[in-house]
């Protein structure tokens, strides 16, 4: 049973990754919080008076009942002091609803690419939908009627003509926000598609996931706060 307790334990501190996971842990589930505060205080007590009837002959059932009762009013306490100070360390706000996710589609010409990226932005709390070339890329916008918020294209898998591939692909979303990685530097990029970089953000390979995570919800919120309004040139 201890081997068994300190094993959930031990996978329940492998979950929260921070003091703010640990808060609103703490915040959202008081009551197991309190059963296993309980449970510590009065094996503790419980130890605790072993010790003190070893060396003092005092009855052990008193302290143990004593415990008991105790233990409740104990845990709640040590909870919400937990809380408090863990929410001052990590300055975690009131727990709230989850915003919903933002659908980004993926066009990557690069399977193994595409399977990395895929996974830094799930991870990085986005819904990912995939293409592997342009024209599917087009087939999934026109089939989802505006349900993606976002276009993350490699300027590799637009061809000779990439603004016009990029047009053919919003058509049926003219204003959606896009954001173009390349594994070419700027410079290079510029040389061959200089109207590409001055009408899209652009990023270079390798990708930074915080980074680009970062990028993309600047771009949605500007897009959502100025719609129709040309995104601003750098990223």
């Amino acid at each position: 049973m201890s081997t068994s307790f300190f094993q959930k334990f031990n996978s329940l501190l492998l979950q929260l990754a921070s003091f703010q996971d640990a808060a609103s842990f703490l915040e959202q589930n008081p009551g197991r919080l309190l059963a296993r505060a309980a449970l510590a205080v009065t094996a503790s007590a419980m130890a605790t008076g072993a010790v003190v009837l070893a060396f003092t002959g005092k009855q052990f059932l008193v302290i143990v009942v004593s415990a008991v009762i105790l233990a409740p009013f104990v845990g709640a306490a040590m909870g919400g002091l937990m809380t408090i100070y863990l929410r001052s360390l990590g300055q975690v706000p009131t727990a709230t609803a989850p915003s919903p996710k933002h659908t980004v589609l993926l066009l990557e010409c690069d399977p193994s690419l595409r399977g990395i990226i895929h996974e830094g932005l799930t991870d990085a709390g986005f819904h990912m939908i995939c293409a592997p070339n342009a024209k599917r890329a087009a087939s999934l916008c026109r089939d989802h009627g505006g349900l993606i918020d976002f276009l993350l294209a490699d300027t590799n898998a637009l061809g000779g003509r990439p603004l016009d591939c990029l047009q053919t692909i919003k058509a049926t979303q003219p204003d959606l926000p896009v954001l173009l990685i390349s594994a070419y530097d700027r410079q290079t990029l510029c040389e061959c598609h200089a109207e590409l970089l001055a009408a899209y953000e652009f990023l270079p390979l390798p990708l930074e996931f915080p980074h680009l995570a970062e990028t993309i919800h600047t771009l949605l919120q500007l897009h959502t706060t100025a719609p129709g309004e040309p995104q601003p040139e750098g990223a």
